[in-house]
């Protein structure tokens, strides 16, 4: 039989069988007991850009992320989120959230009639599912159900009216939000080009409806391959979404070995079968693995970031409380401690995003607040990804949100959310726990894995059990105002140690710590009334900019300490580095993979230290962000407007390491240095920032993003939101 003719019976028999012979399976075998297995095709990139063929009134295009996308990049790809879960998908439905300022109250009868104004991200809609969002003072929010409706046009653009309940009071400080998205029509359709399949090769991918269209009844899910003219159904199944069992991602693994050796196109339906007015299904991650014959020996990395961590409250540097003896005793004593680490930022959003992409936050604009990505970047996750990596992210608490452009490269970004006033105690068991479940199906790696834990910020409420630490060893110098604080604060620490030490123990009996690279660090630190307030909206500081960092894995010296400054924007190069991979060329840090694995030639005495730079974008009321510091050596000048005027400090931390004694002179030819150094910062970050945004850009002001309600309760809380 000819090659052709045996491809054709092939697929004669696959359609004959069709389901019969390739049923659905999940993947619920244990880590140990699987093949190793590397990724063929991930479907949704761009290097498979696939083409949408979709039903009348049906649009699944753009990402709601709102973030710059550059040619073949990630953040120009599709996602979705279900329960605070966000992964890549096929298509998308657009989507909006129209706040309050879009609104118009009317009170009319019995009922509220709201009119409310479209935004750009639904200007195809021809209908849309609104889910109201109602704050009555004194209360939660309340989500409402969701309701179709159509879209008209007025004076005031295009608008969808909604009837709220009589229960609502007619009061001008009720406040309204509307979720809406652009729903398909009852039948959407996805077909891939033809792509190679090995004959080990199995599809695993996603399916899943989003929240709002919950109770809107079943939806078919089907796929089918195709070789020429000939199509078999390998996959059908009924999600019926408001069931408990079917809420959430669903996960699903079809084997695809009948169908190796041949191009085969793979065709995903969905069918809205119930009686609802609406659904909005989506396909998550469709990807094609395939065994393969030798295990994949590459480091796995697991970049852990405990918020709010000072240095000089680790025993590991010194403190006379063992706050975190297993981080001392099992990862720095097999590894390397960073004696001196200088956040980027003062605080969580702009710190985070530089340890992504090796650019200061006055290139890449993720500052404060509400703020996005203002040029399009490649972050660390999508590098590792695009190099067949596994990535998943686990945060907590908002500021690190998936639409701000964090999410950028993780397969899974999984964001844990404290509603209402942040009650932090608790999370980082949740957050590592669920680590835990996401290695348990991907500790055959690579894998990158970030872990992102608020446990150790405001407001510090350590579990019960930890009520008596320290208890007999009071904190040095604290005074009585800022001892009980600093007591909680300690107790944090060591209950995210002990916290570290079981996940870390769990991998370590799985054989997974022998191929992977640890990097434990924090993003900003904490003040105690050093300088008269708490917290870290704060002046620049030592208190806020010393943080901790510890490489741990195969390769990095053993007990050592590496003295040279560093800055999280050193981060991703280093990382890149260790893994043997090119640094992007966006890049501004500089890699010190060299010294921590040994190879370093000791630095020059007789070349100036580079000048280091940091920022404060969360300040004291009567400043305006951004204040600024630049570190040279032992010599540190903050700069910071006030009341509109401009100010300066300078310290010698040499002999005044707490910065109490500010030594600013305005002839000072050390300081006029020092100076002429932020300058040239300034001008060039601003260079940098126009040439990533594109030749032409008019404006390069970060755009903004909308939280949803509790998300922006519980920023608002920690002093992200004013």
């Amino acid at each position: 039989m000819t090659s052709a003719g045996a491809r054709s019976a092939l697929w004669v028999s696959i359609l004959a069988c069709a389901l019969g012979c390739a049923e659905p399976v999940e993947d619920d075998a244990p880590a140990e007991g699987r093949t190793t297995e590397s990724i063929v095709h991930r479907l949704v990139d761009p290097t498979h850009r696939l083409e949408a063929q979709v039903a009348p009134e049906t649009l699944l295009l753009g990402t709601g992320l709102g973030v710059p996308a550059r040619p073949g990049g990630l953040a120009g790809v599709a996602s979705a989120t279900i329960e605070d879960d966000t992964r890549y998908v096929l298509a998308s439905h657009p989507n909006a959230r129209l706040r309050d300022h879009q609104l118009r109250l009317d009170a009319s009868g019995s009922e509220w009639a709201v009119s409310v104004a479209l935004g750009s991200e639904l200007r195809g809609a021809a209908k849309i599912v609104a889910v109201p969002l109602v704050k009555i003072p004194g209360r939660k929010w309340q989500t409402l159900d969701a309701v179709l409706l159509p879209v008209y046009r007025s004076d005031r653009g295009r608008l969808v009216d909604l009837d709220l309940p009589a229960t609502i009071p007619r009061s001008g400080k009720v406040r309204l939000q509307v979720e809406a998205h652009q729903p398909p029509g009852r039948t959407t359709s996805y077909r891939t080009r033809a792509i190679d399949i090995p004959g080990t090769a199995a599809l695993e991918f996603s399916l899943g409806v989003l929240e709002a269209a919950r109770n809107q009844g079943p939806v078919r899910f089907f796929i089918e391959a195709c070789h020429e003219a000939n199509c078999a159904a390998i996959f059908d199944e009924v999600l019926e979404p408001a069931s408990e069992a079917a809420q959430g991602w669903q996960d699903r693994r079809v084997d695809l070995s009948p169908l190796g050796g041949s191009p085969t196109t793979l065709h995903f339906t969905t069918v809205h079968m119930g009686d609802g007015a609406f659904s909005l299904p989506v396909w998550g991650a469709p990807t094609v693995v395939a065994a393969t014959a030798e295990p994949d020996t590459r480091l796995n990395v697991v970049l852990l970031s405990i918020d709010t961590l000072r240095r000089d409250h680790l025993d590991l540097y010194g403190y006379d409380r063992e706050t975190a003896p297993y981080l001392r005793n099992r990862l720095a004593a097999r590894g390397t401690a960073i004696e001196s680490l200088i956040a980027e930022a003062a605080s969580t959003d702009p710190s985070h995003m530089t340890m992504f992409t090796s650019l200061p936050s006055l290139v890449h604009g993720v500052t404060c607040c509400r703020k996005r990505l203002a040029v399009p970047v490649v972050t660390l996750a999508e590098i590792l990804r695009g190099r067949g990596y596994h990535t998943a992210a686990f945060t907590e608490n908002g500021p690190l949100a998936h639409e701000r452009g964090f999410s950028i490269g993780f397969d899974r970004y999984i964001e844990n959310k404290t509603p209402g006033r942040i009650r932090p105690t608790g999370h980082v068991a949740r957050t590592f726990g669920q680590a835990r479940s996401w290695l348990e199906e991907h500790s055959e790696g690579p894998f990158f894995l970030f872990l992102h834990t608020f446990q150790v910020h405001a407001p510090y409420e350590p579990p019960a059990a930890y009520e008596r630490t320290f208890a007999d060893s009071p904190s040095r110098g604290a005074s009585a105002e800022a001892g009980p604080i600093i007591d909680a604060y300690d107790r944090e620490i060591r209950y995210t140690d002990d916290e570290l030490r079981m996940l870390h123990e769990w991998m370590e009996a799985r054989g997974i710590n022998e191929r992977t690279l640890w990097i434990v660090l924090s993003d900003h630190g904490e003040e105690f009334f050093e300088h008269g307030t708490r917290g870290h909206a704060t002046l620049p500081y030592e208190t806020v900019l010393r943080v901790p960092m510890i490489f741990q894995g195969p390769g990095i010296r053993s007990g050592a300490r590496l003295s040279s400054a560093v800055r999280h924007v050193d981060l991703m190069p280093t990382v890149l580095d260790l893994l043997g991979m090119p640094a992007e060329p966006q890049s501004t840090g500089a890699s010190f993979a060299a010294a921590l694995l040994g190879n370093a030639a000791p630095p020059r005495e007789d070349l100036p230290p580079t000048p280091i730079f940091s920022t404060s974008w969360v300040l004291p009321k009567g400043m305006t962000a951004p204040a600024l510091s630049v570190r040279q050596g032992d010599f540190k000048l903050i700069r910071y407007q006030k009341d509109g005027a401009e100010h300066f400090e300078f310290y010698d931390l040499a002999s005044d390491p707490d910065e109490a004694n500010d030594l600013y002179s305005a002839d000072d030819t050390r300081q006029l240095r020092l100076r002429e150094h932020l300058v040239r910062y300034l001008k060039e970050s601003s260079v940098r920032r126009r040439a990533l945004a594109g030749a032409g850009s008019e404006s390069h002001e970060s755009p903004l993003f909308t939280p949803d309600p509790d998300t922006e309760e519980t920023l608002r809380a920690l002093g992200y939101i004013e």
